[in-house]
């Protein structure tokens, strides 16, 4: 694929600041971009493989637009105040007249509560996602997907119980899926399929009678450290992305990245599996679409909140190279294994090594705390091993099959595989599964032959699933690794700095004397900072008390050792 970042109005003869929020195109390829300063902008199609745009500013004094979708040529945009119709009545392209469409719904003074996400469906309907994270404020249509009539004078509560959700839809299947984040009743990152009446399983904090109905638990869990910041999602269409093609992405905001999702039946899934993609990006993203001639991939989004994009706005385009993509296409689980597919052939020796393949599992917990551990099937915090008994090569050469045992529904299955192509070229990678059933492999609708009972490989240890702890005296390198992978670097900073951060910074921590919102003050030493990093809610500091932004234990995520090294990062920026 070939990342491309396409020019935004910046700088502009109105010196308007430019972070740009949404974006939707128009038949003819015309693109309508909203930025959070409340401009609309209008860039005229542009020739294929151009990189340049022509911006003008067509409408201004939005609150706060976040969303935008084209209906028989008016855009409509979701803002803090509501839907806005926009008409150019005198048809000189600038919209003068700004109509409130529908603003039946609440909106509260919550500094958060953005206009989150907006989508119309066939019959000229819109869904909007209403955030449900609330702190000082809280409203009656927080935390739900509203559907308002084609005429804007209805507005119905689809479903409930989400934290900070983003929306889509996909006309192919009739399908509405939703984004969400980690937090207080939400354990790790989820994709949800949105059905209505269903509720979701967050609560605000303001809460005071407990949902009646059940909770439905999503499609597929994601850990935290590998989506932080759940945003948009967009199901491609059949051309023109190469091995991306009908697949459904999931947008990471915080550390800009993409993710295939793969529910395993359609257009009714019951579980899903998800691969990270291997595209970075300066951006924080937002928002995606595609172009409706050239059908690329649009990526939009800027700094809304904390985030380690290096840019704080900005617009990329993604489109094919022609050179053989290092993805999976397919990840599916049954009760004999793992099914994994990839775009290209495999070079059959070291697809067959078992011990190029590690899985492992685990389960949350949902509870009033932020986020969840990592625990075993009896309950006790940790991980569990799967090893991997044999591997099985489709006759393309595309698909593997890992033979496991003991299978069991679980809320977190990790694949981790390190393997090569057939051109000797490097598959390093990873894919997530949730496992709410476990159906039998249908092994000839695979491409494959029943394998028999006493199938073996010839190693007999997977090295990467019986990986030892690390050895030898902590490291601040070490340290380094984890606090940029484990994702600590989302709330706490190296240097010093707290903008677009909601944790202390590491910087000059070691040995300080720590202000609790209850209790005796406490010195920042070895102890401190392992209960800390297990049980991060037992001491809340006074600086965060007001923050709804809590921290997840690591308890059964981090080894012993994984925390000396931690500690020891945070020593070395004394």
């Amino acid at each position: 694929m070939i990342q491309e970042q396409l020019p935004l109005p910046d700088p502009n003869p109105w010196q308007r600041k430019v972070r740009s929020s949404a974006m939707a195109f128009d038949a003819e390829g015309k693109l309508f971009l909203t930025t959070f300063d409340g401009d609309l902008w209008l860039a005229a199609p542009s020739p294929v493989k151009e990189q340049t745009l022509t911006w003008r500013r067509v409408a201004a004094g939005l609150h706060e637009p976040m969303s935008v979708c084209l209906r028989d040529g008016d855009p409509f945009v979701y803002t803090r105040n509501g839907i806005i119709q926009l008409r150019d009545l005198d048809g000189d392209g600038d919209y003068e007249t700004h109509q409130n469409f529908c603003n039946d719904f609440t909106q509260t003074a919550e500094t958060r509560e953005f206009a989150m996400a907006m989508f119309q469906a066939n019959d000229g309907s819109f869904n909007l996602a209403k955030r449900g994270q609330q702190l000082t404020n809280q409203g009656v249509d927080n935390g739900k997907i509203l559907r308002v009539s084609p005429d804007g004078k209805h507005v119905e509560t689809v479903a409930t119980g989400l934290r900070q959700p983003y929306v889509a839809y996909t006309p192919k299947w009739d399908l509405l899926t939703a984004s969400d984040q980690q937090g207080h009743w939400v354990p790790s990152t989820p994709v949800h399929w949105i059905r209505p009446g269903h509720h979701y399983g967050f609560r605000p904090s303001a809460e005071v009678v407990p949902p009646s109905q059940p909770i439905t638990e999503p499609l597929c869990w994601i850990p935290h450290r590998v989506v932080q910041s759940g945003a948009d999602q967009i199901w491609l269409g059949d051309q023109a992305m190469g091995p991306l093609n009908q697949t459904l992405i999931y947008l990471d905001y915080y550390r800009p990245r993409l993710v295939s999702v793969f529910p395993d039946s359609l257009p009714h899934p019951e579980q899903a599996a998800v691969a990270p993609l291997p595209f970075s990006f300066d951006v924080p993203l937002l928002k995606a679409v595609q172009h409706p001639i050239n059908h690329w991939l649009h990526l939009v989004g800027f700094r809304i909140w904390g985030s380690n994009a290096s840019q704080w706005a900005g617009l990329v385009r993604l489109r094919p190279s022609g050179v053989p993509a290092p993805i999976l296409t397919e990840v599916r689980g049954f009760q004999e294994g793992v099914f994994l597919r990839f775009a290209q052939p495999l070079e059959p020796s070291s697809a067959l090594n078992r011990s190029h393949y590690a899985i492992q599992r685990w389960d949350y917990q949902r509870s009033s705390g932020y986020g969840s551990g990592y625990y075993r099937e009896e309950g006790q915090a940790g991980i569990e091993r799967v090893p991997v008994r044999g591997v099985i090569l489709t006759p393309d050469q595309r698909g593997i099959f890992l033979l496991t045992e003991n299978a069991r529904p679980v809320m977190q299955m990790e694949v981790v595989y390190r393997i090569n192509a057939s051109r000797q070229q490097a598959l390093e990678g990873s894919a997530y599964l949730t496992l709410h059933r476990l159906p039998a492999a249908d092994w000839q609708a695979l491409g494959l032959t029943e394998p028999p009972a006493s199938l073996s490989a010839a190693s007999t240890v997977s090295p990467l699933a019986e990986v030892p702890a690390q050895s030898g005296p902590p490291t601040v390198a070490q340290g380094q690794e984890l606090y940029q992978s484990m994702g600590c670097m989302a709330c706490h900073s190296l240097d010093g700095s707290t903008q677009g951060r909601v944790g202390p910074s590491f910087a000059g921590l070691w040995g300080q004397d720590r202000q609790f919102a209850r209790g005796p003050n406490r010195l920042a030493d070895e102890a401190y900072l392992r209960e800390s990093i297990l049980d991060p809610s037992a001491r809340i500091l006074s600086d965060f008390a007001e923050s709804d932004i809590g921290m997840p234990s690591y308890r059964g995520v981090l080894t012993d050792q994984q925390i000396d090294c931690l500690i020891a990062l945070i020593k070395s920026l004394d």
